[in-house]
């Protein structure tokens, strides 16, 4: 997995991309497997019913996804309505793994009759969420000999679930109020909070010259120089 250098700099690229606006689900698998964790990989969305729903992947086939809905989705121990709200919203990565010893897992259904035959030893699950609700699922088909470093992916996940929420759906009254982005918005109530801008950067895993450029295009926006005039707002 990455070092600590390496960590920083996948988060500030995930940053600058979602800025950008360069990115769709099927870049960010392309992205993550690149810079991340190179094995095939799924991206489900969840609906309020703990129901998935097949949105994209890389480098597997369709026929891969129809046999999983078709004849293993009920075998599948990750899947949102085996392990629950709960889990899904207390724990970002997981495995099979985290369930079963090896030895009953390496003989069940799951893996010899479907993930085997596909190369696969098991699956890394990240759960994207917002204030304690799953929305999306992202899955990594991993090999045996593979380390996980899930603490790693933890904080990736966690910057995932953030730009993905507010990429896909509604921003609220109070991020659009100034017409800021999502992130403007992030640092601008952090400024306003008294916070510098090394701290912003640390909080938010971000550069400082990132943070800084943060800051002065929220200072056109809001037609001040520097943010001493953010009391006002």
């Amino acid at each position: 997995m990455l070092n600590h250098l390496n960590c920083m700099k996948v988060f500030n690229e995930l940053d600058d991309i979602y800025m950008s606006k360069k990115i769709d689900r099927l870049n960010l698998l392309s992205f993550l497997k690149d810079k991340v964790y190179d094995s095939p990989m799924i991206y489900w969305n969840i609906n309020s019913k703990n129901e998935i729903n097949y949105d994209c992947s890389l480098g597997i086939d369709d026929s891969f996804i129809q046999l999983y809905n078709s004849d293993y989705i009920e075998f599948d121990r990750l899947h949102p309505k085996r392990i629950g709200h709960q889990v899904l919203n207390q724990s970002n990565v997981m495995c099979e793994l985290d369930y079963i010893d090896k030895e009953t897992y390496e003989r069940s259904t799951f893996y010899n009759e479907f993930l085997k035959k596909q190369d696969a030893y098991n699956v890394i699950q990240l759960h994207l969420t917002h204030k304690d609700k799953a929305f999306g699922i992202i899955n990594f088909l991993r090999n045996k000999n593979r380390y996980n470093d899930y603490l790693t992916l933890s904080f990736i996940t966690k910057i995932i679930s953030t730009h993905e929420f507010y990429n896909n759906r509604e921003i609220s009254d109070e991020i659009n109020r100034y017409d800021l982005t999502r992130r403007e918005n992030e640092i601008f109530n952090l400024l306003k909070s008294g916070y510098s801008y090394k701290d912003i950067s640390n909080r938010l895993f971000i550069s400082l010259n990132t943070t800084k450029t943060h800051a002065k295009n929220i200072f056109v926006k809001l037609n001040i120089k520097s943010r001493y005039e953010l009391n006002g707002f």
